[in-house]
């Protein structure tokens, strides 16, 4: 696969990972209103989210915990179709304990297998990334094809020293709605997604940088 392949490729496979792994381990619905689930309280990953009301200007709107994941949105949201501008922050807990009762339907290793595949695709898609990006800016003739640096994916580190990656539109495509993506201590898979296009390295960067800022990562179990 190439490096531009890879690196523009969607985070689809994340998402349909993590949802079988959310339906197996029985995660709740989002509320419709600014509500924080019971399942919340002294639950070891919500320990990473702010216990803020908002994170810049954009107001919580739910969170929703379980087990093995933790999702918060923030923004604007229609309670009926879930249309609006905002965005979530995911952190999925590859290797926390199955609870009991899906230990006692038999589907554990479904879910083990779902975990490990959630594990190794993020692991393969932030290393894209970072190469992708690093072999880019040393060929001048792939660098100008591609619309500069301002085509690069956005890389870094974590407050946890974890490489984190977010895909951008290349010159010759639309602006469109990108996540970040990052594995931290080789357990945990973190996924922000906002609903706002991006359509440069600065846009995606900016518009990421407060949800990734507030996160205590370093609490994680």
């Amino acid at each position: 696969m190439s490096f531009r392949v890879a690196a523009q490729m969607p985070w689809r496979g994340i998402a349909l990972l993590a949802a079988l792994f959310a339906t197996a381990c029985a995660l709740p619905t989002p509320q419709d209103t600014a509500e924080v689930d019971d399942e919340c309280d002294d639950n070891p990953i919500a320990a990473a989210f702010p216990d803020t009301p908002a994170i810049a200007t954009e107001p919580l709107l739910w969170m929703q915990c379980s087990a093995v994941e933790v999702s918060a949105r923030y923004g604007q949201e229609d309670p009926d179709t879930g249309e609006g501008e905002h965005c979530t922050i995911s952190i999925h807990d590859t290797g926390a304990s199955l609870p009991d009762d899906i230990l006692g339907m038999g589907t554990d290793e479904m879910v083990l297998h779902a975990r490990e595949g959630m594990l190794a695709f993020a692991h393969f898609n932030v290393d894209a990334l970072v190469e992708y990006r690093a072999y880019t800016l040393q060929d001048p003739v792939l660098l100008h094809e591609y619309g500069g640096p301002d085509h690069l994916p956005v890389v870094g580190k974590t407050r946890t020293g974890d490489d984190y990656g977010i895909t951008v539109p290349l010159r010759d495509e639309e602006p469109a709605p990108q996540a970040l993506i990052s594995v931290i201590r080789d357990r945990h898979v973190l996924e922000i997604e906002c609903t706002h296009p991006v359509a440069n390295h600065d846009e995606a960067r900016d518009l990421y940088a407060p949800y990734l800022g507030v996160l205590s990562l370093g609490a994680l179990p």
